[in-house]
């Protein structure tokens, strides 16, 4: 009985202790660790294209125990062109993107807008290349504030609030032990017809 309770106790300070060196971290260590989970700044800088999937969901968080399906697209061309929406197969719906300014693209009635305002900044807010406000986020005029943990998909993740150059603002969040942005969250007006949404974006399966 006694070796049983020694031994949970031992796991029981040995997690607390995990946790403790979890919470210890700067938010300036987390996002260097960050950067480095990715392949490190010289190779992040090397990058020309990239393509993103994973889960986006509109009208709030994603709700608990939802299978992650990686069934959203966007794909991005330096310096400036993401294009959401999988060319294989087409969404006739609708399709967006930006190249210097915001546009999209809707099926039905088959034409191209080029949008402003709110809707126009949120797809620009999306033409951040990699899709991650951490990287050179100095350089960028980006604010950050580690604002704790929270628990994404049953994984312990640093709660990351981000205010972009332009006064926007999203949380993003970092899994403790990959150090891989696994969601993030925001509210913007995000297309050129609607009222605001909230939104929640889930990445996986990096390559």
């Amino acid at each position: 009985m006694s070796l049983r309770i020694y031994a949970g106790l031992a796991l029981t300070l040995g997690a607390a202790a995990a946790a403790f060196a979890q919470q210890a971290l700067t938010l300036e260590q987390i996002v260097q660790k960050h950067v480095d989970a990715i392949g490190g700044i010289e190779k992040i800088h090397a990058l020309k294209s990239l393509v993103i999937r994973g889960m986006y969901h509109e009208g709030g968080e994603i709700p608990p125990g939802t299978p992650i399906v990686a069934r959203n697209y966007m794909a991005f061309l330096r310096p400036c062109s993401p294009v959401i929406g999988d060319p294989a197969p087409p969404n006739p719906d609708l399709r967006e993107g930006f190249d210097g300014s915001s546009w999209e693209s809707y099926g039905d009635p088959g034409v191209v807008i080029r949008t402003v305002g709110a809707a126009a900044a949120a797809t620009r807010h999306t033409a951040e290349f990699l899709h991650d406000s951490l990287v050179d986020y100095r350089e960028n005029g980006t604010k950050l504030e580690l604002q704790g943990t929270e628990k994404i998909d049953g994984k312990d993740c640093y709660r990351i609030f981000v205010t972009l150059s332009d006064g926007f603002r999203k949380y993003l969040f970092v899994d403790v032990e990959s150090f891989m942005i696994v969601a993030g969250r925001g509210s913007a007006p995000i297309h050129a017809f609607g009222a605001p949404v909230t939104t929640e974006g889930r990445f996986l399966d990096y390559q």
